[in-house]
């Protein structure tokens, strides 16, 4: 990502708007596809592990094509089809994965695989800090390598698990409700508390983008003023205190409900937004974290939440992966038109503000006021 981001804007001289629109066409990919994977997971268990079999093997390739790529419209379309092609790979893995452990212990499960994946990116993040001088094509090459390793590893996994996920429905709704005296599983998966369940993940998502999004790499490089480099090892350290700080969070989901684990969790979001849009560069670590710490705590809940649908989890994880995805479309398009037309900073109290922040921020501000108040009607 960062090597993308940079190349496409020092390079290709493309606006940050275009930036934003990296990101937007990607999930925008991405929400479609997850659905119909969603689906088919729901129809074919297992069987749909086949998706992310074929999905990062293609995905291998291309991501090595924007070595080639002469123009903002080409690196668009690349990235349009990596988003087709990880809508139809994450869903299987994730619907699969829940339906694999027991209701109890799923919050946890999911935190270690979304930690997991952070990990990833704190790597990838730390790596390109070392070699950011290096020639795009090299630096794309090792990309392409980690999928073709992602796609054997899936294909080993779909060999294994032939016996793994045994659970029918009838048996899902038993095991559900039995681990949850006193709360009827209607109450958990009620339409009103999935409904917000969704908002929130939209919200969560619309800053995300541009946190996790290709922006977050131009912003702290050009308001910042801080070395490409630099830019990576912040975002990978802040990466790493935010996973060792969403693990607690989601045992709490666990042990307690899933409501007090998103209440933590969206406070962290907000007083990260709110200390980001401090233009100091150290500042922005802590910012970082707490933001990361959020966003991964709240993707887990939904998805413990969602996929313990008897019939349904499938489509529900891909309606989860949908909304998030929607709202990193609207705030990476939106983020990268701000950057463009907004003033750099704004001075209140002795403090240089970012406006850009300060608006996307509005948002998963809302939701959280929104989640406090009604909280009481929440079950989950």
């Amino acid at each position: 990502m960062p090597a993308v981001a940079f190349y496409t804007r020092n390079v290709l001289e493309a606006s940050a708007f275009g930036i934003g629109l990296l990101t937007s066409i990607f999930f925008i990919a991405r929400a479609l596809s997850a659905v119909i994977s969603g689906r088919l997971s729901d129809k074919y268990k297992q069987k749909t592990l086949y998706l992310p079999i074929i999905s990062f093997f293609l995905n291998a390739f291309a991501v090595y094509t924007y070595s080639y790529a002469i123009n903002l419209s080409q690196i668009l379309f690349i990235r349009f089809i990596q988003g087709i092609l990880n809508g139809l790979a994450w869903v299987p893995i994730q619907t699969i994965l829940g339906l694999s452990v027991k209701y109890s212990i799923r919050g946890r499960v999911y935190s270690a695989y979304f930690i997991a994946g952070s990990l990833g990116v704190m790597g990838g993040n730390m790596l390109y800090a070392v070699i950011s001088k290096e020639p795009l094509r090299y630096i794309l090459l090792i990309s392409t390598i980690a999928f073709l390793i992602s796609s054997f590893l899936t294909l080993i996994i779909k060999c294994k698990i032939k016996t793994l996920v045994t659970l029918e429905s009838k048996e899902e709704v038993k095991l559900v409700t039995t681990e949850l005296p006193r709360q009827s599983y209607s109450s958990i998966i009620s339409k009103i508390e999935i409904f917000s369940l969704l908002i929130i993940v939209l919200g969560v998502g619309f800053f995300n983008s541009v946190t996790r999004g290709d922006l977050i790499y131009i912003y702290m490089n050009e308001y910042l003023r801080l070395e490409k480099s630099l830019v990576a090892s912040f975002i990978a350290l802040a990466s790493l205190f935010g996973l060792l700080l969403s693990y607690p969070i989601s045992w709490i989901s666990d042990k307690y409900t899933g409501r007090y684990a998103l209440k933590i969790a969206l406070l962290s979001c907000v007083f990260g937004a709110l200390i980001l849009s401090i233009e100091v560069g150290w500042i922005s670590i802590l910012s970082l974290a707490l933001v990361y710490t959020g966003a991964a705590s709240i993707v887990p809940i939904a998805r413990k939440i969602g996929v313990s649908h008897p019939t349904s989890g499938g489509i529900i994880i891909g309606l989860i992966n949908a909304l998030a995805n929607a709202g990193n479309v609207l705030g990476s398009a939106l983020a990268g038109y701000l950057y463009d037309i907004l003033p750099r900073s704004i001075k209140i109290i002795n403090l240089n503000l970012s406006p850009l922040i300060i608006v996307m921020s509005t948002p998963i501000i809302v939701v959280t006021v929104l989640t406090l108040i009604l909280s009481p009607l929440i079950k989950y």
